[in-house]
């Protein structure tokens, strides 16, 4: 990955930057505002790609290092030599760009652990929903078992009932008979 080349209208501001840089003039660099959020991954060096933050890491001090970075530089931009800033702060011995990577990774690893557990009470509370729902649905099919078994009994009584109701009006309409019989002939 490598940042934009400059072109000659930018010459002027990057031999300054280089400049500024190379003299470890934070000041001034910020003065002139030579470096922004737009710029701050140029390429100021063609032979070696460097850009400020690779210059800036063989600094003693390490303001210009952390103001680029705080303004927008990327450390995994490459050198020619495929080299991103970390390599060279190893290289420099530094401790506060190699450390700053590693509580970053450390801190995505946080990040992803504290994902992974909130998934795992997401999981657990869908797992424990699903239980849920299974034993709603054994309860509801034991339920239309039950209910089955009382409507064939029902059936059951119902055909009986019906038997009976027949057997009924049977009796009455013979006991409607004899009455009409008995009454015709008490009339005679």
């Amino acid at each position: 990955m490598y940042s934009k080349t400059i072109t000659k209208t930018e010459s002027n501001r990057v031999n300054d930057v280089m400049y500024y840089v190379n003299t470890n003039n934070l000041v001034k660099l910020k003065s002139l505002s030579l470096i922004n959020k737009h710029n701050v991954n140029t390429i100021i060096d063609n032979v070696n790609n460097y850009t400020a933050l690779h210059y800036s890491l063989r600094l003693p001090d390490n303001n210009i290092c952390q103001y680029l970075l705080e303004v927008g530089a990327n450390p995994e931009l490459k050198t020619k030599d495929g080299k991103d800033a970390y390599d060279i702060a190893v290289q420099f011995n530094k401790k506060y760009l190699y450390e700053s990577k590693i509580k970053q990774k450390n801190d995505r690893i946080k990040d992803l652990e504290d994902d992974c557990v909130h998934l795992n009470k997401k999981i657990k509370i869908e797992h424990d929903a699903k239980e849920y729902l299974l034993q709603s649905v054994n309860n509801y099919q034991s339920q239309i078992i039950l209910y089955k078994e009382d409507n064939k009994k029902l059936k059951e009584e119902n055909k009986h009932l019906k038997e009976n109701i027949v057997t009924l009006v049977d009796k009455n309409t013979r006991l409607n008979k004899s009455v009409d019989s008995l009454l015709q002939n008490s009339r005679k």
